[in-house]
């Protein structure tokens, strides 16, 4: 069953405050999160963390922002072959990466056009729901390993950047 994402925002939200707790009194999730989400009206049978909160996280920390970036910086075509030569990368993903994919799963993170189930994602782009161009389901696990990778290739990538600009200028 598909699960719209409007918990997303409160589930951040708390999830924030059982991190915050976590590192403050220096204990596990689990006990930060029986102190914490019986505030918010909630019972806690246990950690407050949701692989569907965190990978939307990652999706917009790993993908929107730094897509943003790579495109200014130039790198965009050098993170795309970077991550598909990535051993790690599943090859489901191997067959889906490329410019184009990764600007339409990127405006499906941005405009809000994804739903979950327990174990998948499903990404949609289109100018309207009514003229969506782009639609594609991947596994929870499809999705952390697509982020993880590009976020990656974009570090290496940066490092790279920067080695050869060091050198251009003489550093080491």
């Amino acid at each position: 069953m598909s699960v719209s994402g409007d918990w997303i925002p409160t589930a951040a939200f708390i999830e924030h405050f059982v991190l915050e707790e976590a590192l403050s009194r220096d204990v596990s999730i689990k006990k930060a999160s029986a102190t914490v989400v019986p505030r918010f009206g909630l019972s806690s049978n246990g950690p407050f963390l949701d692989r569907r909160t965190r990978l939307l996280g990652m999706l917009y920390t790993l993908l929107v922002f730094p897509r943003e970036r790579w495109k200014r910086d130039g790198l965009i075509d050098v993170v795309v072959e970077r991550a598909k030569m990535d051993s790690e990368l599943s090859v489901a993903n191997k067959k889906l990466l490329s410019l184009d994919f990764m600007r339409c799963i990127r405006n499906a993170v941005s405009h809000a056009r994804i739903d979950f189930t327990d174990d998948t994602i499903t990404f949609r782009d289109g100018k309207t729901e009514e003229s969506l161009t782009f639609e594609v389901t991947l596994s929870i696990r499809e999705a952390v390993n697509l982020v993880l990778v590009l976020g990656r290739a974009f570090h290496e990538s940066a490092q790279v950047k920067e080695t050869l600009a060091n050198v251009g200028r003489g550093k080491p």
